[in-house]
């Protein structure tokens, strides 16, 4: 609690100096945020150098507009607000989009049968399991393609970025429950895809076995 409220203090005192336009505010900012800002930005863009335009476009949003910040929410949510906003910016002007997608663990239900990617240590993982693994990725990045918004910042953010449900909620003004129901949603809606994939991929196999 007190290492929370030290961090706030401090985060207020750099909005303060950046609201006078401290230079050195801002290099503070940077070196203190770059790499929660950067990893946030990958994890929309899937692409290091778009990554860090998106994070240059959102240390530059925040110099220019400090004056929008509104104290009722901490620094940081709305840091990363901004840098979601940067991320999708830079999505629909490349005319493509992909996404980080959650693993699928075959089953259905609650977060805890729901889990975040993974690395995969190539010496551990036979090679047909690392095939599959990259296929379900990219029929996921085709799921996730058909999402709102406001729901691939959820997904990103909680599952992803591994925020809590009250981290996610102040970052996007959401409620908590509103929170929960679309990371549900989305959950549903990324394994009823894959199901179907995969189904149809069983059924091209033993097609092709038959022959």
């Amino acid at each position: 609690m007190a290492r929370s409220k030290k961090i706030h203090d401090a985060d207020d005192a750099l909005v303060r100096r950046l609201l006078r336009k401290d230079q050195e505010a801002l290099m503070e900012l940077v070196d203190h945020y770059h790499e929660k800002v950067y990893s946030l930005a990958y994890s929309f863009t899937r692409n290091a150098e778009d990554a860090e335009e998106v994070v240059q476009d959102a240390f530059s949003t925040v110099w220019k507009k400090i004056g929008l910040f509104k104290h009722n929410a901490t620094f940081s949510s709305w840091l990363y607000r901004v840098t979601s906003n940067a991320a999708l910016m830079k999505l629909r002007s490349r005319r493509r989009e992909k996404y980080v997608l959650l693993e699928d663990t075959q089953k259905g239900g609650g977060d805890e049968d729901f889990k975040s990617p993974v690395d995969i240590e190539d010496h551990a993982v036979p090679i047909e399991d690392q095939l599959l693994h990259k296929e379900l990725q990219d029929e996921m990045y085709r799921a996730l393609d058909h999402l709102s918004d406001i729901d691939q910042r959820v997904f990103i953010l909680r599952d992803v970025q591994g925020f809590g449900n009250e981290a996610v909620s102040s970052a996007l003004d959401l409620s908590i429950p509103a929170v929960k129901a679309r990371l549900h949603r989305v959950r549903l809606a990324v394994k009823d895809h894959l199901k179907q994939y995969l189904k149809e991929e069983n059924r091209a196999k033993k097609k092709s076995n038959n022959v």
